[in-house]
């Protein structure tokens, strides 16, 4: 089977394209079928270069007005799914999306990411869609090794913990990246380089990605995120990372120009556009067909936008009437304690709301309000002065809140 390639190359596998061939991740895909060690995927911020953080969800009846959006602003060649969480863990969406996108460009490039463990199951789907190019990730050759990067993993309904879970992780990588090679599909591995932990197994990585077919590798030095089991490991130098690259180059291509691109990353490697204009367009792509007219506000005191949504015991709903934001009604928030069904009834509540405005906002509220089209928007300033500029489509940018503490993922870091 041939499937639609770009044509200057895909610049995640190919070096001489990272500067020219331009992609697009859609980020469709929120949950996740393991717990990494390394891994926090809540933190989001615009100076986090990190793989798994996206500013918004994407519905999949809406990849395609955004890839609309995307298409002005630079010459697409390829179009992925990174996340942020796995896109085998959110099949459904990930499928429908890809194919609402094939129908609209049938010419388009498609390539995915993913940890592996639900890969077998869904390479039909995979071929079936035209996805080109896959990027395993395999972080251990051994059960025993595996073990210690993978807290847990979820696989047809039930959860594995320990060497089993590695175990089943590793059998899955395998198997999928021999299906995915008969498939004629262009596959690169993946390894977060964790010191002490994994890096005296990478060597053995390369030599089975060798065996299984793949095509390249990618070796990356673990990115510490504060809060997590590794959050205090020292990532690994340069020159180690060389070594490791020259030994496991003995068993299989290597690329060392990754630029651990976002989930919702746009562009070229080498020049991309800033997360806040993703942010701005995932924002004007997700909202619902049908014309929501009114914004849902939290405040304390009713004048500032200053209240964390799992706070709010109330909603402050604004319309315009004559261009102007007028407040039309208070409407109680549903009861605390009761979990997703709080969220869920929330949406209910706000459902002829385009937008909600809040102080902060926890991981699943935010994932559970986007997917039903009601856009949360972590703010400060003026009640009135929000809901002006929400419901004239105006750039609130200016008035953006880091709702997270940023590890400094490109270097940079945040007050």
């Amino acid at each position: 089977m041939s499937y639609p390639l770009p044509e200057h190359g895909h610049p995640c596998f190919d070096k001489g394209s990272c500067g020219v061939s331009a992609r697009v991740h859609l980020p469709v895909a929120p949950e996740c079928n393991t717990q990494c060690n390394f891994c926090n995927r809540k933190y989001d911020c615009p100076n986090e270069g990190r793989p798994g953080v996206s500013s918004s969800i994407l519905r999949p009846e809406n990849a395609v007005a955004y890839l609309k959006q995307v298409y002005k602003e630079v010459p697409l060649e390829v179009v992925g799914i990174a996340g942020p969480g796995d896109p085998l863990a959110n099949p459904e969406k990930v499928f429908k999306t890809l194919e609402l996108v094939r129908e609209a460009y049938p010419d388009a490039a498609f390539c995915m990411a993913t940890n592996g463990i639900a890969l077998p199951d869904h390479v039909e789907d995979i071929k079936r869609v035209g996805v080109g190019f896959m990027t395993v990730t395999i972080n251990a050759a051994t059960p025993e090794t595996g073990a210690k990067v993978y807290r847990w993993a979820r696989y047809k309904k039930k959860v594995l913990r320990g060497e089993e879970g590695a175990a089943k992780i590793l059998e899955n990588q395998l198997m999928g990246i021999r299906m995915l090679k008969a498939a004629g599909i262009t596959v690169k591995v993946n390894v977060v380089m964790v010191p002490g932990v994994n890096d005296h197994e990478i060597e053995s990585i390369a030599e089975l990605a060798r065996l299984v077919g793949a095509d390249v590798m990618n070796i990356l030095p673990m990115m510490p995120v504060e809060g997590t089991p590794f959050g205090e490991i020292e990532p690994s130098s340069s020159e180690e990372v060389t070594a490791v690259r020259s030994k496991a180059g003995e068993y299989v291509k290597q690329i060392s120009h990754c630029q651990r691109c976002r989930a919702d990353a746009v562009g070229t490697l080498t020049n991309g556009l800033s997360p806040e204009k993703v942010a701005d367009m995932l924002k004007k792509a997700a909202r619902p067909a049908e014309k929501r007219t009114r914004v849902a506000l939290t405040s304390r005191e009713g004048v500032l936008v200053n209240q964390h949504l799992g706070e709010a015991d109330r909603f402050l709903i604004y319309e315009l009437k004559n261009d102007e934001a007028v407040l039309v009604e208070e409407r109680p928030a549903p009861d605390s304690g009761t979990g997703d069904i709080r969220w869920r009834t929330m949406c209910e509540t706000l459902s002829d709301c385009g937008w909600i405005a809040v102080s902060g906002i926890g991981g699943k509220p935010k994932e559970v309000l986007e997917e039903s089209g009601v856009m949360p928007i972590v703010i400060s300033g003026m009640v009135s002065e929000v809901a002006e500029k929400l419901l004239k489509d105006e750039d609130v940018s200016h008035l953006a809140v880091n709702n997270f503490k940023c590890s400094g993922g490109n270097g940079r870091s945040c007050a």
